[in-house]
């Protein structure tokens, strides 16, 4: 069994008692690597929820004890195969940490384990592992030892172990090399195994003596093969993609053709790069200096030997090898490091990844298993589907308000397709114009559902621009958006400090079509250019408009808070939490209140038809759900979605005694009065207006997460009266000496401490992340230092 030929198809799994982690992070990198371990199980991690722990090319899963010191378990999956986090099986006694993996013959449970000598074991622990029919495999250890796993004796807990896994058809195994060193005894013994059920393939288990620790690393090799995600590293020829560009001269009738000339297109592009692609090779594991080999070599000789004399001197000989291969792999880290620094440079964007990869801009985002009513999803298959059944709840409208004359009236308008008058001024369409947005498009976006690069759009020869020309012209004539371009794909983002196993807890990022976005700007153009001719976006927008930005808004909002203060005239706002306004948008009522605003019928129904029979699926690494429908919103991710919405809020209503403050639907309003009395009066009857309106055109407010600031001098005369509560929809709004609009927290006071103190912890964040480049040790050069630091 151990002198077994191990083929590299089959799922090598590690499991092994640390006995602390720390410091052990780059004697493991080099076990994984050197090994080739697909999912490595330790227990005994001793790591914090407040340390991190990350290893190149693996995904790391851990449970750390919450009370008490050592304890903690964990697991590393290499990344590419196809697998979803296990929810805790809730054992008392035993730690845990699982996965499931999917092979090529069924799916794989696999939990890395550990008890504490104190600790009893329980049979219902030991069956909780083990309830479904799946293959699974369980491996730490429990500290339980019997002769039928090669133990020198047994002890009550190994006896008790051997009775649970007959009673229940559970196999167990270990290796016939000690797998642990007891120093108080001078006795070695096997302390670290695995329990398999169902698992129908062939196993060969050894233990090795790689890592420092008292207890050995194990080695079980199944005879499965895992399936693995594409994850292949490709390279483009883009000159030879544009000599491979095949074109054809095109004309569009109707919306058939326009459907037809685009597909047609799309897979002539698809299939230009396909051919100028090549895969790239594998990355290679790294490579170990031949003085570090012979050091790991000669302290597994003293390993072996200390463990069959248990001599002093042969563990100290042991000791001093441990600490000399650690310094030497520590030593050829740095040296690594120190080469990537100096090799660091602007010209090839290098060192800007390496500056956004250590404050955490690029970092992987692992969605563990998701938690929805009684359901759990675990393979990514699941969590797009669980994904998908939220966000299809998210892409409905609001509750309709009681008013069913209103809505039937808003919703026949909205449906009703406008004949197009001829005498309609809209900008004409020209070769040059489409050039320019494809040569302003971002070349690392990730693409749409159709796969293709915004880098291919922007390598197609002139004769492929003519023909997208054609099609936004046959986009414009026909009044039809291509069913093609209106499916999203969505990729989930965690918020930051929300529960990681709520579908809620993450917001979709949609990804489009790069040709649908090239035909946006187009329409974007010319629905922003009459809106700006007919001043249809009120003043106090600031939201996505040209020359308008987030600090002009809060620069005027404060301006008049103070301008008010110094003439002792206290000012009291309203900051309304919307919820999900883009998503929300109903959509005849846009279609509605463009008709009423007098927009060209020709755009219109070009934007009747672009909102209208939307889909989206959510993509999780390479699984995907259904295509689940939108029935409201503007579309996530778009050009064309902020201006929609802006022209949609657009009829807010003024209000009598106070000011709005918009940025997109960041909404605050206020207003000022030397009586106190007056201004809550005054802002709670202009809330009530606001609140009327939202309602009226399907738009939520949150009251709970709303907040109300009464602003004041800090040294004017002592006043204890606490201003009368403002009320949205009956609930109360709460009153706070701050609120955060557009990123920045105002206080009442406008002296912006909590502000400062914020960005001085950001700035602090940030110089924490990036001291590897910043220290004074680094090779960085200083100019580089300096660069990183302006920017």
């Amino acid at each position: 069994m151990n002198n077994a030929r191990y083929n590299e198809r089959n799922l090598k799994l590690a499991f092994w008692n640390a006995n602390s982690l720390i410091n052990k992070k780059q004697e493991l990198t080099i076990f994984l690597e050197g090994n080739r371990i697909d999912i490595m199980l330790i227990n005994e991690t001793y790591l914090k929820t407040t340390k991190d722990f990350k290893i190149r090319n693996y995904t790391v899963y851990r449970r750390d004890r919450e009370e008490g010191k050592g304890g903690g378990t964990a697991i590393l999956v290499k990344r590419g195969l196809e697998h979803g986090e296990l929810p805790g099986t809730g054992t008392k006694n035993i730690e845990e940490t699982g996965i499931k993996i999917k092979t090529k013959r069924g799916e794989l449970k696999v939990y890395s384990v550990y008890k504490s000598p104190t600790k009893t074991l329980e049979e219902e622990e030991i069956k909780s592992f083990f309830q479904e029919q799946t293959a699974t495999i369980v491996a730490g250890d429990l500290n339980s030892k019997h002769e039928d796993w090669n133990c020198r004796t047994a002890n009550t807990n190994g006896k008790k172990l051997r009775q649970i896994a007959e009673k229940h058809s559970i196999m167990i195994v270990a290796p016939e090399e000690p797998t642990h060193i007891c120093t108080s005894t001078g006795t070695v013994d096997v302390l670290d195994i695995a329990m398999l059920k169902n698992v129908p393939w062939q196993t060969e288990i050894r233990a090795v003596m790689d890592l420092s620790s008292d207890h050995s690393p194990v080695i079980l090799e199944v005879h499965i093969e895992a399936e693995n995600i594409e994850n292949e590293r490709k390279r483009t020829n883009w000159k030879m993609f544009k000599e491979n560009m095949e074109t054809k001269k095109i004309t569009i009738g109707d919306a058939n053709e326009l459907e037809q000339a685009i597909q047609d297109l799309e897979n002539r592009i698809k299939e230009a790069e396909r051919k100028a692609t090549k895969m790239l090779a594998a990355g290679q594991k790294r490579p170990l200096p031949t003085h570090i080999h012979a050091l790991i070599a000669e302290k597994k000789r003293a390993k072996k030997k200390y463990m069959r004399t248990m001599h002093p001197d042969d563990k100290r000989t042991l000791n001093n090898l441990n600490n000399k291969v650690k310094e030497e792999i520590r030593q050829m880290f740095n040296e690594k490091w120190d080469e990537k620094i100096e090799a660091l440079t602007t010209e090839d964007q290098s060192l800007w990844k390496m500056a956004g990869a250590l404050t955490g801009k690029k970092k992987r985002t692992n969605i563990p298993y998701l938690k929805r009513e009684d359901k759990v999803a675990i393979t990514n298959k699941e969590k797009a589907d669980t994904f998908a059944d939220s966000l299809e709840e998210q892409f409905k409208t609001n509750k309709p308000n009681q008013d069913v004359i209103f809505n039937r009236n808003i919703e026949n308008i909205g449906r009703r397709r406008e004949t197009t008058n001829e005498n309609e001024e809209i900008m004409e369409i020209t070769k040059e114009e489409v050039q320019e947005i494809i040569a302003q498009l971002p070349s690392r976006k990730a693409p749409g559902i159709d796969g293709i690069k915004n880098q291919a759009l922007k390598n197609l020869p002139e004769e492929a621009i003519e023909e997208i020309t054609e099609i936004a012209k046959g986009v414009m004539r026909t009044e039809h958006y291509p069913s093609n371009w209106k499916t999203a794909e969505a990729i989930m983002i965690p918020k930051t400090g929300k529960p990681k196993n709520d579908p809620s807890s993450y917001r979709p990022i949609s990804l489009l079509s790069s040709m649908s976005k090239v035909i946006e700007k187009l329409i974007y153009k010319r629905l922003r250019n009459f809106a700006e001719q007919k001043n249809i976006i009120p003043s106090h927008q600031f939201g996505f408009r040209s020359e308008h930005a987030t600090t002009h808004q809060l620069a005027r909002l404060t301006e008049n808070i103070k301008e008010n203060m110094n003439i002792s005239k206290p000012t009291a706002a309203t900051f309304m939490d919307i919820e999900k306004a883009f998503d929300k948008v109903w959509h005849e009522a846009m279609i509605y209140k463009m008709k009423r605003t007098k927009f060209p019928n020709k755009l219109v129904n070009i934007t009747a038809s672009y909102l209208r029979d939307r889909k989206f699926t959510v993509r999780i690494e390479n699984a995907k759900s259904e295509e689940r429908p939108i029935e409201a919103g503007v579309p996530q991710g778009s050009i064309l979605g902020p201006l929609l919405y802006n022209i949609y809020i657009s009829d807010i209503p003024e209000l009598k005694h106070s000011k709005i403050a918009q940025f997109a639907d960041d909404t605050a309003i206020y207003t000022s009065h030397r009586n106190k009395k007056c201004i809550t009066k005054r802002l709670q009857e202009d809330t009530n207006k606001l609140v009327e309106y939202f309602e009226k055109w399907r738009i939520k407010i949150n009251a709970n997460k709303s907040v109300a600031v009464y602003f004041d001098h800090k040294n004017r005369r002592k006043d204890t009266e606490k201003p009368e509560e403002i009320k949205i929809a009956n609930q109360k709004v709460e009153w706070k000496n701050e609120a955060k609009y557009l990123g920045v927290l105002i206080d009442k006071n406008l002296k912006f401490h909590s502000q400062m103190e914020e960005n001085a912890k950001k700035a602090r964040q940030l110089q924490g992340y990036l001291y590897p480049l910043l220290n004074r040790s680094s090779k960085l050069s200083l100019e580089n230092k300096m660069k990183i630091i302006k920017q």
